[in-house]
């Protein structure tokens, strides 16, 4: 996994948020089961190192029970994927993996990917436990 991974984030950690350029509005984070997360009314985003454009997968851990919980995931401002958390993966994490598109990729400046998460009107977006950037 390591050899794939072209950059990660721990979201809801200090020190991984400050390097990869945080921003967010009406967001909170928290623990579950030692794992921390990230979520918002509004939004949150980072920016993901992707040198070379190596990077085509964006790999999102999830939370089985977070339920009523819909937003879009953004990748250099174009949609990439509506998510619609149901709670029904049972009381465990999961990885989806999305695709990157090559036209989203070639609107990065500096190697750079800019990943936001937006909730749906009334709901949140995430929780948002793991983010990888996969070869």
């Amino acid at each position: 996994m390591e050899q794939r991974t072209v950059d990660q984030i721990a979201p809801g950690e200090q020190q991984p948020e400050a390097e990869h350029n945080f921003n967010g509005k009406d967001t909170q984070t928290g623990l579950n089961r030692d794992k921390h997360w990230r979520d918002a009314s509004a939004w949150f985003g980072y920016e993901l190192r992707n040198k070379n454009n190596e990077g085509k997968i964006l790999r999102i851990t999830y939370y089985g029970l977070d339920k009523g919980r819909v937003f879009d995931i953004l990748v250099n401002d174009e949609k990439l994927a509506t998510v619609e958390l149901k709670g029904d993966n049972g009381d465990t994490f999961f990885d989806v993996d999305y695709s990157i598109p090559d036209n989203f990729l070639q609107k990065s400046t500096n190697d750079i990917l800019n990943i936001k998460f937006v909730a749906a009107e009334n709901s949140v977006a995430g929780g948002i436990y793991y983010i990888r950037l996969l070869k």
